[in-house]
């Protein structure tokens, strides 16, 4: 017999690999024996010896128990189904924008460095503060490596699958059928709000539905109202609500004025049924802390974002990202509303989520839940009418030439979790409580709005398949040549001019290889537009004045039309664009036609006292700290020209001495140089960050303290030997911060 023969033999069969294959397979995912038995693997042969008992499987059933937990399989549905809807975007060439998503930088540096930095270079210049979603987004791609559009792609992608498991985790306690629970945690996922935000590229509204639900239970715990149903708060449970708004404020500025609402109906409420507001040591008087925290806290976790959200109220009823009047609907009405369809892209016929409503309606009948019901209903209606009176005002928002409408998805999804919430509460034991009773009309009743309730989630299912996207999409951003953009990245920084007209004219002013993430939030007041919209209506006009040495002034190098150009008020304006004094063309094509800006256009100039002018290379752009670290090219007296808005964060100086403003221009900013300077003294330009810097410590003090004062605290245990009396009560936990509950 040869070796290789011999060999053979020892090796074992096919049938006897695959057997061995079942086996540890087996010993993963046990057979259905109770938890209490030793686990025994699924294949087992025949009896074994006594001792064999002794040795239970390490594995103790891994596959089973992870996925044998309902919220494991809603995740995994959920994520699955937005895997299959948004097949478009998480795949492909390009990055995701669209609607109000800009594109995402380079990586996690350049978002860190948009939300630290005081002034940013967006539109003619701006020192709103940067958004704390920035802050959000610029510590998850940081996570990733660094990779900013990753962190997008991965917090649209995992927004309905956490949304359907926060809403899962937050009615532990208050639901107890596991059906009803995944009932209400699949609806909650799938609702219209939450597949608009998507579809719209509102990353904002995104995460704040996500966080919403654990944001109101402990709300809830916090203020005193879940007494009975949910763990009684502790000190803790404030800071830790605080924290929550926080997060969702920083992607919805109106969830805060929920909070604020919901925190002073709390005490308004303790104080009725105390008949006073009592001493200082009394249940009102604890409530009225907890809901000051509730309700200042945030805002000082936000700051200075906050700040600036209260000097512009207005702000508050916006979208954080690029404002965009599409992604709105005009035409909402009251009773799309109410039936939890904000309007815009994204949404679903409005018939889908009927059933949502009508087990909320019919969910008041249940008896014994009826006082929880109705509180539910109370934020549902507060919600809706908020929604509804938001839909018929008009807000101008930074960056908007005109007041746009304003998109009601979070307050729609605010009344959707409340209605949700109501329905399950009342669909909860309601099999057990229907057959003790004799039969009614009840039963009937019942059984239709449980019926719809079951379809609303399945039809939203089925209807988002075709397709997540549109506005929101995966390509390439830019709408400018690549020589354009390789002279806007230079020493002299030129802006370039797009126009476009639907219906309306309407004009973005380009920095750089355009807008990113974080830009849109940070767009500068409207005062500060107007004198753009006066030169960009005077050139698309055809006036004929000296609006293009006006655009000069603003660093514009480069017109750029984008929209069809054979035909219509498309060809028409560029006609009149053609015409203009001062602009040549240099490219055209159907889709796109190109001018440039004759003369001397850069982002700082300086003029001597004839009237001549030489740019100034720029050193850093993004930040300005320093704008410009050179030389002076001529000797005074003379003019530093900035392309940039006029604020009181900039500063010159020529060696040691300061420059003063210069009074004769309001709305760019200007230095005079004084006769002293000659050619070759240093010159430096930058901005104060000082402020920036102060607010930022004071952000991080307050989060460190908040996030401290949230922690659980270490339970106490008296002796460790002394085994546990499984009859005794239960000792009551030690609250370590703050006054009784």
């Amino acid at each position: 017999m040869s070796s290789h023969a011999a060999v053979g033999e020892c090796r074992p069969t096919s049938l006897g690999q695959a057997r061995a294959a079942l086996e540890a397979l087996g010993g993963i995912v046990p057979s259905g024996r109770g938890g209490g038995s030793p686990a025994v693997g699924a294949l087992e042969s025949g009896p074994v010896s006594d001792d064999a008992d002794l040795f239970e499987d390490p594995t103790g059933g891994l596959l089973r128990r992870v996925f044998g937990r309902a919220s494991v399989l809603i995740v995994l549905a959920l994520a699955i189904l937005a895997l299959i809807a948004g097949r478009s975007l998480w795949w492909g060439d390009g990055v995701l924008f669209g609607g109000a998503l800009l594109p995402a930088p380079a990586g996690a540096s350049d978002l860190w460095g948009a939300y630290l930095e005081v002034w940013h270079d967006v539109g003619p210049g701006s020192t709103v503060p940067a958004a704390p979603l920035t802050a959000l987004i610029a510590a998850l791609s940081t996570l990733l490596l660094g990779k900013a559009s990753l962190a997008v792609a991965i917090a649209l992608f995992a927004a309905v699958p956490l949304a359907g498991l926060s809403a899962w985790r937050s009615l532990s306690g208050l639901v107890e059928s596991r059906g009803v629970r995944a009932w209400a945690s699949l609806t909650y996922a799938l609702m219209p709000a939450l597949a608009g935000s998507l579809a719209g590229g509102r990353l904002g509204t995104l995460v704040a539905i996500v966080f919403l639900p654990l944001a109101a239970r402990a709300t809830i715990r916090a203020l005193g109202w879940g007494r009975g149903v949910l763990p009684a708060p502790t000190g803790r449970t404030a800071w830790g609500a605080a924290l929550l708004i926080a997060i969702v404020t920083a992607g919805a500025p109106i969830a805060w004025i929920f909070a604020l609402l919901g925190a002073t109906a709390a005490v308004v409420a303790m104080a009725l049924r105390h008949g006073g507001v009592g001493d200082a040591h009394g249940p009102v008087a604890f409530v009225g802390v907890r809901a000051l925290v509730v309700v200042v806290v945030p805002l000082l976790l936000l700051l200075p974002w906050s700040l600036y959200l209260l000097t512009h109220p207005t702000l508050f009823l916006g979208d954080l990202g690029l404002p965009d009047a599409a992604l709105s609907d005009p035409a909402a009405t009251p009773y799309g509303v109410a039936l939890l369809h904000p309007g815009g892209p994204g949404m679903v016929p409005l018939w889908v989520t009927v059933g949502v409503v009508a087990a909320a309606l019919a969910a008041p009948l249940r008896q014994a839940r009826r006082p929880v019901v109705l509180a539910a209903w109370g934020v549902a209606l507060v919600a809706l009418v908020l929604g509804v009176a938001t839909t018929r005002v008009l807000v101008t928002v930074p960056g908007a030439s005109q007041p746009q409408p304003v998109w009601p998805g979070m307050a729609v999804a605010i009344a959707g979790a409340a209605l949700i919430l109501a329905a399950a509460i009342a669909g909860d034991g309601l099999r057990r409580t229907v057959s003790s009773e004799a039969f009614g009309w009840r039963q009937p009743v019942a059984l239709v709005a449980i019926a719809l309730a079951v379809l609303t989630p399945i039809a939203a299912g089925i209807l988002w398949l075709p397709g997540a996207g549109d506005p929101l999409r995966r390509g390439d951003p830019s709408v400018l040549p690549p020589f354009v953009v390789a002279e806007a990245v230079g020493p002299q920084a030129p802006r370039t001019l797009v126009i476009r007209q639907d219906g309306d004219v309407t004009y973005a002013l380009i920095n750089g290889a355009g807008p990113q993430l974080g830009d849109g939030e940070v767009l500068p007041p409207a005062q500060v537009w107007d004198p753009l919209d006066e030169l960009v209506g005077g050139l698309v006009s055809g006036r004929g004045g000296d609006e293009v040495v006006g655009l000069a002034s603003y660093a514009v190098r480069y017109v750029v039309f984008d929209g069809a150009t054979t035909e219509g008020a498309g060809a028409s304006l560029v006609r009149t664009l053609d015409a203009a004094p001062g602009l040549r063309r240099i490219a055209g094509q159907d889709g796109e036609v190109l001018w440039k800006v004759d003369g001397d256009t850069a982002r700082v100039q300086i003029a001597d006292a004839d009237g001549g002018v030489s740019p100034v290379a720029v050193v850093d752009i993004a930040t300005a700290q320093p704008l410009v670290s050179d030389e002076v090219s001529v000797s005074g007296p003379g003019q530093l020209h900035l392309a940039q808005s006029a604020d009181s964060v900039w500063q010159a100086r020529i060696g040691s001495t300061p420059l003063p403003v210069a009074s004769d221009v309001d709305d760019l900013q200007r230095f005079d140089i004084p006769a002293t300077a000659i050619v070759g003294d240093p010159l430096v330009v930058e901005v104060d960050g000082g402020s920036r810097v102060l607010w930022l410590w004071v952000q991080v003090i307050a989060l460190v303290v908040v996030i401290v004062l949230a922690l659980p605290g270490r339970r106490r245990v008296d002796d460790d030997d002394v085994a546990a009396d499984e009859d005794a009560a239960p000792a009551p936990e030690p609250e370590l911060v703050g006054g009784p509950s």
